[in-house]
């Protein structure tokens, strides 16, 4: 491997802090970091990712990687526009977050994770819902 490879893959595994498709991968060694799995940054959800038609909102499942978090740390899915507001909580566990039935609006929305600290936090993401 060259210099420039291994030096690229170094220095995505310790700016990403988690690796990632789909389920973010393995955590990078003493990385602390959140990240979103599902929606992705520039999402467009529609009536089709709806979970509950029957309801009001949209409802999604929102899923995000914890890397090097405690386990009983809460994280939170904090709405930052079109209110700023905490959405929805789970605990940190082996990682995998998974918030449930998330109830979405309509419009664009920006949203990021933190833990309840506020010591580790999210890039923010935007996307769209429209139903």
């Amino acid at each position: 491997m060259g210099k420039l490879s291994a030096l690229a893959i170094a220095t995505t595994l310790a700016l990403g802090g988690c690796a990632g498709d789909d389920e973010a991968g393995a955590c990078a060694a003493g990385a602390r970091s959140l990240a979103f799995v599902a929606p992705r940054d520039g999402a467009a959800l529609t009536a089709a990712d709806d979970l509950d038609p029957s309801m009001g909102a949209l409802q999604y499942d929102i899923r995000g990687k914890a890397c090097g978090v405690d386990p009983a740390m809460q994280v939170g899915v904090y709405m930052l526009d079109p209110v700023e507001t905490g959405y929805a909580f789970t605990t940190a566990g082996d990682g995998n977050l998974v918030f449930a039935n998330v109830p979405l609006v309509p419009g664009t929305l920006r949203m990021q994770l933190r833990t309840l600290d506020t010591m580790v936090q999210s890039e923010v993401i935007s996307f769209t819902v429209t139903f």
